[in-house]
């Protein structure tokens, strides 16, 4: 749940309050959050994408199951956290990266031999900057 910093109120006292709120059963609402309201397998790096090097990207991972907690700040405002489950990490099989892989290795293979073609392209021009006229300065005409 998100309490945006640019709503009025103080968001840091009104996640304090849903907090309080649903640790009674009470049913809360919080502000619209300009992203996903839901982040299902997620990494640590990829919730440093969304949130920053915030206390909330590094205390998710600690956070009780099924129980709300926070509030938690980051550069958008303050959060409240409600772990559904958690799944270990797993190396991912080679085969079932391969072809993404690939497809890297090609498109960084493609680049490459591209930025060869277009410096040797350069190297065979010259490049001239005009500067642009400066503006014409507009008379005034006053008539009497």
């Amino acid at each position: 749940m998100y309490f945006s910093a640019d709503k009025p109120g103080d968001a840091k006292q009104r996640a304090v309050a849903a907090l309080a709120g649903l640790e009674q059963g009470k049913r809360q609402t919080g502000d619209r959050f300009p992203d996903n309201a839901e982040f299902a397998q997620q990494s640590r790096e990829d919730l440093k994408r969304v949130f920053g090097n915030s206390p909330l990207a590094s205390f998710l991972f600690e956070q009780p199951l099924r129980q709300w907690v926070g509030p938690f700040q980051s550069g958008l405002g303050w959060h409240l956290v409600y772990v559904e489950d958690k799944t270990p990490a797993a190396h991912a099989e080679f085969e079932s990266v391969r072809l993404a892989v690939k497809n890297d290795w090609q498109q960084a293979l493609r680049q490459r031999k591209n930025d060869e073609a277009f410096n040797t392209l350069k190297q065979r021009y010259s490049i001239v900057r005009e500067e642009s006229p400066p503006p014409h300065k507009s008379q005034m005409l006053v008539s009497k």
